[in-house]
């Protein structure tokens, strides 16, 4: 056996190789980027220099997530960060702009900004001693061809979710008064599938993911424990979304016949193809 003599490719030839697989993947698999007001071949040529220029681990995932920022899209992520990455969104906290204030919505049960003290109707001035509309400007996408209105969308959501190392710390005005809010105590954990009875005769089951199988038996077990009640609620309101092949059997156990309950569709060339 005799060893191969081609050397290593160096630092930057590798990370222009793995970047330019991340480029064929997108263009390839991701099925909105033709819907998408991305110029994608500004992004790859904006972004290949830096790419080769990563020295270490946390320029590279930098290099990678602002890519993928330009696409502008919750579900289209790396799973990894650097301590100062910004957080996947939503991160619990919905807000939409009005006349230049910045009015939150909607607030999910247990996030970081309910333990912050948020609540709707709240106006969130500023993070970290950040105003909101900084923030807000700094997470527009680039490198767009168009106005999107999902892009907007999606950067102030990106702007209130802040970074992984954020202290999370809100300036707000609430009844005319601003006052500066921090989150206290810990998230407690949450098992993915949770049960209980709500009054005398109704079942209440809690549903936190789709993206564990195990949540299928842990379900018929919260219906075996709540067999004997009159009604049921089924909350998933703080689901994070996961996998269909986990979500449909738990849609059937509470219908009694086969039905269709979805439209489903894969990419085909520069478009999706037929449902």
């Amino acid at each position: 056996f005799q060893a191969s003599a081609r050397p290593a490719p160096s630092l930057p030839d590798q990370r222009a190789a793995d970047f330019a697989a991340l480029d064929r993947f997108v263009r390839d698999s991701y099925a909105f980027l033709p819907t998408k007001a991305t110029d994608w071949n500004r992004v790859i040529s904006a972004l290949m220099p830096r790419a080769r220029a990563a020295r270490d681990d946390t320029a590279w995932v930098h290099v990678l997530e602002e890519a993928l920022d330009a696409l502008y899209d919750g579900h289209t992520q790396l799973n990894t960060n650097a301590p100062d990455s910004w957080r996947p969104v939503p991160y619990g906290l919905w807000v939409q702009p009005n006349n230049g204030r910045y009015i939150v919505t909607a607030v999910q049960r247990g996030a970081l900004a309910e333990r912050t003290g948020v609540r709707p109707d709240d106006e969130l001035v500023a993070i970290d001693g950040v105003s909101v509309s900084q923030l807000y400007e700094s997470r527009r996408p680039r490198f767009l061809t168009r106005t999107d209105p999902l892009a907007d969308e999606w950067a102030l959501s990106s702007a209130v979710a802040g970074r992984h190392n954020s202290r999370y710390e809100f300036l707000i005005r609430r009844a005319g008064r601003e006052s500066v809010l921090t989150p206290s105590g810990t998230t407690p954990a949450r098992d993915d599938v949770e049960w209980k009875r709500v009054g005398s005769d109704i079942g209440l089951i809690a549903i936190s993911t789709f993206a564990n199988r195990d949540v299928v038996p842990a379900f018929d077990r919260a219906l075996e424990a709540l067999r004997t009640t009159r009604g049921l609620i089924v909350d998933v309101r703080s689901n994070a979304g996961g996998d269909t092949a986990n979500a449909r059997p738990i849609i059937g156990r509470l219908i009694t016949a086969r039905r269709q309950y979805a439209w489903m569709t894969s990419r085909d060339g520069l478009g999706l193809g037929p449902r």
